[in-house]
């Protein structure tokens, strides 16, 4: 089994799933510490996941008013730094990751050399940008941004270059402080050891008077 790692991990919440319950335990299980934060979730279901997580072992924290994803992941900063943790996972609600992947990242960042000063390491699968340059040993790579949902940062990275803008409410979060991560000097790594599954919103065909809008022969389509 993966050995354990001082880690936390936050996870913002809105309407969250049931299956975020399963997930919590496992962190759990594998010696993370968890703290949810719900941005004022209207739903009564949302009471029973949100018992449920508590009950699983995390600190659940719930917001008067709904103030986006920015402000909760830097309360799971600010509780990771309180804690004296190494590691801070982020993950969204509906991510799901393996047994021991906290692990598996803290080890990949001691895997690297010295003078690598590792901003975070997130999953290869999930980076919307090319790398940046060569590999950084075994199959790690340097990438421009990697999305937030199961990175991995070494906590003292965010104190360097600032915590997540909460003013960008929900997107471009994490393509926004991985400039600046970088700008400071540390590394945004991609590694495909780091497995995830995460949900991008449902598919929903663009329409202008109920009729489909189509590019050539491919119907437009956003993520909801």
């Amino acid at each position: 089994s993966a050995a354990l790692v001082n880690a936390c991990a936050v996870i913002p919440t809105y309407n969250p799933p049931p299956a975020l319950v399963e997930r919590v335990r496992d962190l759990v299980l594998d010696g993370t510490r968890v703290l949810v934060v719900d941005d004022a979730s209207p739903s009564p279901e949302a009471d029973v996941v949100l018992d449920g997580c508590a009950a699983a072992g995390a600190e659940v924290r719930r917001e008067p008013i709904n103030a986006g994803i920015g402000r909760a992941l830097n309360a799971g900063h600010r509780w990771a730094t309180e804690l004296r943790a190494d590691y801070l996972l982020t993950l969204d609600q509906d991510t799901s990751i393996p047994r021991g992947y906290v692990s598996r990242a803290a080890s990949l960042i001691e895997q690297l050399s010295p003078e690598v000063r590792v901003g975070l390491v997130a999953p290869s699968v999930l980076s919307s940008r090319p790398v940046a340059s060569a590999p950084l040993g075994r199959a790690a790579r340097e990438a421009v941004v990697a999305i937030q949902s199961g990175s991995v940062f070494p906590v003292g990275t965010l104190e360097v270059a600032g915590e997540f803008r909460e003013d960008f409410v929900m997107d471009c979060l994490d393509l926004e402080l991985c400039l600046r991560l970088r700008a400071s000097g540390a590394k945004v790594v991609l590694h495909p050891d780091l497995a995830v599954t995460h949900a991008l919103g449902d598919p929903t065909d663009v329409t202008f008077f109920g009729r489909k809008i189509t590019i050539g022969d491919r119907t437009l389509r956003v993520s909801n």
